[in-house]
């Protein structure tokens, strides 16, 4: 990380706003500090300058993000679909996240800590993910697989059908290992056996 005080180098994306954010610090005491960069473009501007030209600032930003020290970047707004979720500035010196990522992450850490405060068991409850097809819900229903809850219900979209639901049931089968399976549905009426 740079001294606090320092100058960003000049941006090497047009139009790229750099800002340096102050110094955060937890109850833990651990610190940290860091750019807030942005393409200041809505995303209709990002749609008509289209994904080549949007793609190549994200690029430029994602370096220049690495040359004033960060060690993470997370991509927010609309750089995330016009970076190919991501995988378009992947080995630039920089881990990446997704606003995607990030959040089905926090999701996930809150439910657990919300289940210590009240004294559950993963392994004994029962969970259910709403939206699970999405790019959050998949997300959250594999970290949800990953520690074996006693039930999982992947839900969706009846008009959707179950199709991407099942494809997920099976990826989920394989995270968390033989003789563990969740169950799909588009009943919402599943979550009254949720905690």
């Amino acid at each position: 990380m740079l001294e606090s005080g320092t100058e960003p180098p000049k941006p090497v994306a047009a139009g790229t706003v750099t800002v340096k954010v102050a110094r955060l610090r937890s109850k833990t005491g651990a610190q940290v500090e860091g750019w807030l960069l942005a393409l200041p473009m809505l995303p209709e501007l990002m749609i008509e300058a289209g994904r080549k030209d949007v793609s190549a600032r994200i690029r430029d930003a994602v370096d220049l993000s690495a040359a004033l020290g960060a060690q993470i970047v997370g991509l927010g707004g609309f750089t995330t679909p016009f970076s190919r979720r991501g995988e378009d500035v992947l080995g630039r010196g920089v881990a990446i996240t997704t606003g995607n990522a990030l959040t089905a992450g926090m999701a996930f850490r809150a439910t657990l800590k919300l289940m210590a405060q009240k004294g559950l068991r993963v392994g004994d409850a029962t969970f259910a993910v709403v939206g699970a097809r999405g790019s959050v819900g998949s997300l959250c229903a594999q970290l949800i697989a990953r520690e074996r809850p006693r039930r999982l219900v992947l839900v969706g979209n009846p008009a959707s059908g179950t199709s991407a639901l099942l494809k997920l049931k099976r990826r989920l089968e394989e995270v968390a290992g033989p003789g563990w399976t969740p169950e799909v549905s588009t009943d919402l009426g599943v979550l009254e056996d949720c905690q």
